[in-house]
């Protein structure tokens, strides 16, 4: 593997890197790969969180979000600083295309409609499209267990499908690697998501083959 940019003055060999990269792929996080490595954890925690920084900038270019480049990108923070700082009241979009889960924090402007939505004291019909949120299929909440379909009728009635959506398998995932994690730091949550995105995503691929294309690409 060619010398990644992420070595740039680091105190860490690039054999060294190399096992973090190959640990992070297996999905240990920071804890565990400084304990088996014998490296400082804070050295690795600051290397597998730019490891996550790569993986979501790769994600929001495949992202099938018809909203454009710019919203997916400065949401992802913003969305998770409301006016409540409890992560029971973020909520998230969920898109799905040919399969492919993606995501994105709803911004705090559109907190109050998606709670509506959600609640049944909103009608959805046309509010997709409106917002140019044509391919999702779900809205989240960190707060509830489960998922609201926007195909779910106003009283709360899901539409009967055929077998579990992609994005209700996403929405499992995601909820046991929380449970897993014992939680995540609301600063943190948009590199978690894009990270069990990009592994939803990738589940037939080498995960750390392509983990070491997206190291070494440009920014």
């Amino acid at each position: 593997m060619q010398k990644s940019q992420l070595l740039f003055r680091a105190k860490i060999t690039e054999a060294q890197f190399a096992e973090i990269l190959h640990l992070f792929a297996l999905d240990l996080n920071g804890g565990q790969i400084a304990e088996l490595l014998g490296i400082n954890r804070n050295t690795v925690n600051r290397y597998v969180m730019a490891i996550r920084r790569k993986i979501a900038r790769h994600c929001r270019r495949s992202c099938c979000c018809d909203r454009g480049q710019d919203a997916v990108c400065v949401n992802l923070i913003s969305g998770v600083r409301g006016r409540n700082p409890s992560m029971q009241h973020v909520l998230l979009w969920l898109f799905e295309e040919e399969g492919q889960v993606y995501t994105e924090i709803v911004p705090p402007r559109f907190t109050g409609l998606m709670q509506g939505i959600m609640r049944g004291k909103v009608r959805a019909d046309g509010v997709p499209e409106a917002l140019g949120l044509t391919n999702c299929r779900a809205i989240a909440s960190m707060g509830n267990k489960r998922i609201f379909h926007l195909q779910e009728k106003g009283d709360g009635q899901q539409v009967k499908r055929a077998a579990i959506a992609p994005v209700d398998r996403f929405w499992g995932v995601f909820r046991q690697r929380l449970v897993r994690m014992r939680g995540i730091r609301r600063s943190s949550l948009p590199y978690h998501l894009k990270e069990c995105e990009f592994r939803f995503n990738n589940t037939q691929q080498d995960i750390l083959t392509l983990l070491q294309a997206i190291v070494e690409s440009e920014a």
